[in-house]
This record gives structure tokens, sequence and C-alpha cells, in this order.
């Protein structure tokens, strides 16, 4: 059995619902070792058995900020686990669901979306700004261009390797500073206020596990399996309100029936292509090299020399070290990875 820690990052705004979560953790959920709560303010009344509290330091006047980088230093407080589970404080465990029973083969599934689909439903204008803010500011980080959007549905699921694999990318990409004990708060921060107030957490920790770590891959729309949508509820045990807009009545009421319905979850029955293996961009021979939209001769034999010295991380980072590699070349690199033709 694989370890799983659920992962909570909360505010006192959101201990209503917080309460509610964890209700339905304790009724629904099993296949976990431990609860991990993360959280700034007083966290008396959730000392419990099983829970595990962190007390965050505030950075910054918005806590959103502060929240986001939170969960991407979660395994600092996870040490031991294989996989972390994350869940925010306003979702639900609406069935009950062994977490071990959503890993396929043992690993986690990571969902994402073409954006031309997830912004084809969007029907207000802010909610399209919205979204493709929060891209640039993931592109910004990542420096690459990203053809998918992988906030999708809760619970994410990432192996515990994709933390420190992040911090390495931007640290190389962005140069935020991941010696800092505290991954250079400030940095991440600093990205997020020039930017505005946008989530960019679980998009770049979803590029990273999707194109880093050994997990599934699935895509909305393109996968093999029948059926998927979107939102539907028997596709996730999990079912996610909006705090801002406050824990009503009929939300509680939900929450009432759901616990005492007790139902069983059934995992979604992903089929994942079985197609060949991608190429290692760091492995690939000279002729290979040659082969890719973009590079020529010469141009390889620069590659395979800089590779020698340290492995590249991505296609921003070829763009970067060898001259004659431009944005148009760098992009069809991008969309090679996106495409799970090359990794790195």
């Amino acid at each position: 059995m694989k370890v799983i820690d659920i992962y909570i990052r909360s505010y006192e705004g959101d201990y209503q619902w917080l309460n509610w979560l964890l209700k339905s953790i304790r009724a629904h959920v099993t296949g976990y070792r431990k609860i991990v709560l993360a959280l700034q303010h007083d966290s008396a009344e959730f000392v419990a058995k099983g829970i595990e509290i962190h007390k965050d330091p505030q950075y910054s006047s918005k806590g959103r900020y502060d929240q986001q980088h939170s969960k991407l230093l979660a395994d600092k407080r996870c040490q031991g686990a294989d996989f972390i589970c994350h869940v925010d404080s306003d979702c639900f465990f609406h069935s009950k669901v062994n977490l071990q029973d959503l890993l396929v083969d043992g690993k986690p599934v990571v969902i994402r979306e073409q954006y031309r689909a997830a912004l084809a439903r969007r029907k207000e204008k802010s909610d399209v700004d919205y979204m493709l803010s929060r891209k640039a500011l993931a592109e910004e980080i990542l420096g690459v261009e990203m053809e998918h959007e992988y906030m999708r549905a809760f619970p994410f699921i990432y192996p515990i390797d994709v933390y420190p694999k992040f911090r390495s990318w931007a640290t190389r990409v962005a140069g935020l500073d991941s010696a800092d004990p505290s991954y250079a708060q400030s940095d991440y921060v600093g990205w997020q206020k020039l930017r505005g107030n946008e989530v960019a957490d679980f998009n770049l920790l979803g590029y990273v596990a999707a194109h880093e770590c050994d997990v599934h891959v699935f895509t909305i729309g393109e996968s093999e399996t029948p059926g998927y949508k979107w939102g539907l509820r028997q596709t996730t045990p999990v079912w996610q309100g909006w705090s801002v807009g406050g824990l009503k009545p009929d939300i509680v009421a939900q929450y009432q029936k759901w616990l005492q319905e007790g139902k069983e979850f059934e995992p979604y029955p992903y089929v994942f292509p079985v197609g060949a293996k991608a190429a290692n961009f760091n492995e690939m021979t000279l002729e290979e090299l040659v082969a890719l939209p973009g590079i020529g001769e010469a141009i390889a034999q620069d590659i395979i020399r800089e590779r020698e010295k340290s492995p590249f991380m991505s296609p921003f980072e070829v763009a970067m070290r060898i001259d004659g590699i431009g944005q148009k070349a760098k992009r069809k690199l991008d969309r090679l990875v996106e495409a799970g033709d090359i990794t790195f």
C-alpha cells in the first residue's frame, strides 16, 4: 500500500467549510496515513487525533498568495509519504472512497484539458481573463507555453518528488531561490503580485508532474476513456463549493444528505493509450536531434556539448543556453513535450 497524506491549507475565514471537509474525511475517506493542516491563525479547535497542524508564517496581506506557496512546500510537512492528496477547505468528499483506489497501477492520474476547450465553456469575459492570467503566471515561472489547464478536479494527488522538481525547475528558469529554507516566499509572492491575484499552484505542480514524474496523464476529450465529462460528480469523489459565496443553508443540507447516504464511490475506469515511449531530450543521438524541427546539425552538436555539462530541464532552458534556438523552435519543442513525444 502506498503512503498517502492529505494536505489542507486553510485560513480563519474558511474554518466553517474546513469543519465540514474534515467531517467528510472522517466519515468517507480511508487509505491515507494522516491529515496535515497548514494554518495561519488559532487552530485549537482542530487539534484531534490523526490531524497534524503546522503554523504558516504570514508574508503577504493577501492570504491567497501565502496559501499558494504553502502548497508548493507540502512535501516538507509530509516526509515519508509516497503521494500527497490536496483538497481545499471548500471541498467535500460526497462518497466513501479509499484513496488507494484513485491510483491506477500504483500511480496518480494527472487530469488536464486543452485551453481552447476549457475557455470555450466560459461565458463571462471575466472568467476568460482570469483563466488566461493564471496561465500567463504559470508560463512565466516555468518558462513554457502551456496548451493545457491542469486545475481540473479535486482531489489533486501528486508524487512526493514533484515538489523538489518544481522548485529546481523554478530556480533555473525563473530565478526563484529554492536554496532558501523558506523557498523564497517573497519571490513567489512577488510573482503573484506582479500579475494580480492569479492561482497557479496546481497548474505548476500538474505540469511538472505530467512531464517529470511517473504518473498517468489523462487529457479530457483526447484520451481513450469514453464518457468522461469535466464537472461530472461521477468522475471524482470530491465536490467543491465556492467559499467566497458563503456556506449557505442549501449547501449544509446537501452535506448532511451525503453523510447520511454514505454511498460508495466507484473510481472512474480510465483507459490510457499505449504508445511508444517518449524520447528523452538529454539522451537523444545527434541524428535524433537533427530530426527535430528547427534543429540543424551544428545546433545539435552544441546541444550535446552543453548537456554534458548539465542536463536540460525544459525547452525554455534549451533556448536560453543554445544560440540559434529562437522562440519559433522553442514553441515547436514545447508542443512535442505537451504531446508526450519527448521528455526532459
